[in-house]
């Protein structure tokens, strides 16, 4: 499955590539996820420090509200927009041997999961 247009770029000149690896979904015979080796980026990554969301305080805010929203947490494996300056330490490379740069934070690309739980707050 592609990213949406605009989300992900071939980079043939690109000086950095991640491995793509491909990791059987539990309980499929036949059924693979794209994971990506993100440890280079992540040993060149500064941490961030800060607090996790409190979902049980999120929910009491929601109660006796009419209308309400669900986030795709599951399949939100491309998050926030990505600096110009950021994206190329982030690209893999396919079995094509394409390299594919993000113009999106992928999930589980950095050590902190900061990045993905503060978008879902807003």
């Amino acid at each position: 499955m592609s990213p949406p247009p605009g989300w992900a770029y071939k980079n043939p000149d690109s000086r950095w590539a991640c491995p793509a690896l491909p990791v059987r979904k539990p309980g499929k015979a036949n059924a693979w996820r794209q994971t990506i080796d993100f440890r280079p980026v992540n040993a060149l990554t500064v941490p961030l420090a800060g607090g996790m969301t409190n979902y049980d305080t999120h929910l009491e805010d929601v109660r006796d509200k009419e209308h309400k929203q669900t986030a795709g947490f599951i399949k939100s494996f491309l998050q926030a927009p990505l600096a110009a300056e950021s994206q190329e330490c982030q690209s893999y490379m396919t079995a094509d041997g394409d390299v594919v740069t993000p113009a999106r934070l992928q999930q589980r690309s950095v050590d902190s999961s900061l990045q993905s739980s503060n978008p879902m707050r807003r």
